[in-house]
């Protein structure tokens, strides 16, 4: 169930991403957008993957791995994205 709101939750902000690339003073949110929730999501499915094969069978580690990930897929996804709003250009407006 968690997979399936997971994967609906990041293509409405892939779609977003791409809607904000349009309009010239909100380009700086469409890195965001697209490269926070990318990343987000396969560490937050990286998280799941080594909690299901390393930790105990009953899987309660698994929804502390999977935000876990996610937490970290998104601050390195941020990070990526001031990176590469900062060499195009396209800064916060003022």
């Amino acid at each position: 169930m968690t997979l399936f709101i997971l994967g609906k939750a990041w293509l409405f902000a892939v779609v977003a991403g791409l809607v904000f690339l349009y309009p010239k003073g909100s380009r700086f949110l469409s890195a965001h957008l697209l490269l926070g929730s990318t990343f987000g999501m396969v560490l937050s499915f990286i998280g799941l993957a080594i909690a299901s094969w390393s930790l105990d069978a009953a899987g309660n580690w698994m929804p502390v791995a999977m935000a876990a990930g996610a937490v970290l897929g998104v601050f390195i996804g941020s990070r990526l994205a001031f990176k590469l709003n900062a060499a195009l250009g396209w800064q916060t407006p003022k």
